[in-house]
């Protein structure tokens, strides 16, 4: 099941957090988060393994687009596994703090 959530253009230090539906994620290795961005252009962050989650932590400068993102989650644990899809909105800011 897909899921969408929000979040502003240049915030720092909010988590992504995608569940693997893994619930032993022993012994997986590479995890990342693959995106692309409202553009096409695709690519993917590390992450780290915290039970079934991959955590990313962002940077004001990793979400550079305002609009949709694709999210989705992988692993490799005797073969690569990939999570749901999920949508992230990309939010304008109308005041800067």
């Amino acid at each position: 099941m897909a899921t969408t959530g929000h979040i502003y253009l240049g915030d720092d230090g909010q988590e992504l957090k995608l569940d693997t539906n893994i619930s032993d994620l022993s012994g997986a290795s590479d995890p990342r988060v693959y995106y692309q961005k409202p553009d096409g252009t695709e690519g993917y962050w590390t992450a780290n393994i915290s039970g079934q989650y991959l955590i990313y932590a962002l940077q004001s400068s990793v979400l550079d687009q305002i609009g949709v993102w694709k999210l989705q989650a992988y692993i490799n644990k005797n073969g690569p596994i990939r999570g749901d899809t999920v949508y992230l909105k990309v939010l304008a800011l109308f005041a800067k703090a």
